[in-house]
């Protein structure tokens, strides 16, 4: 469940405006980088924001809109259970981190609570894996 082909999102990826930063931090940067960060939200941008409908530039900087595909698509995938309102909260991370977990394989995805190292890691890498093949 959730589990998003490369193919299906490159294409729906390659119909975003990229800046040359994410073009390059998103394919090129396939390092452990400390999450979040720039290359992430260019990622979540290109990656599930856009599969959940967002269709504005991917420049690593999240805003409402990214937000809000991003939790379109948790409400269509990961069962997210709260609004699609572009404020990420309890019920955003939480689905977040069900995906994390699904795709790492790794339990020690935090429940709750986004702020630690082991969520945004693991989910980062679930989002390179699932969106860019990496």
């Amino acid at each position: 469940m959730g589990a998003q082909s490369a193919s299906a999102a490159t294409t729906q990826v390659t119909a975003q405006s990229w800046t040359s930063y994410c073009q390059s931090a998103v394919w090129g940067d396939t390092s452990i980088e400390s999450a979040p960060s720039t290359a992430m939200w260019c990622r979540i941008q290109g990656g599930p924001a856009a599969a959940g409908g967002y269709t504005g530039p991917v420049d690593g900087v999240m805003g409402i809109n990214s937000w809000m595909g991003m939790q379109q698509y948790l409400k269509l995938h990961w069962q997210y259970e709260g609004p699609v309102d572009g404020e990420p909260g309890p019920y955003t991370y939480a689905a977040m981190q069900r995906m994390a977990r699904a795709t790492s394989g790794n339990p020690a995805v935090d429940n709750g609570d986004m702020g630690s190292q082991n969520s945004w890691n693991y989910f980062n890498y679930a989002v390179k894996i699932q969106f860019f093949g990496l």
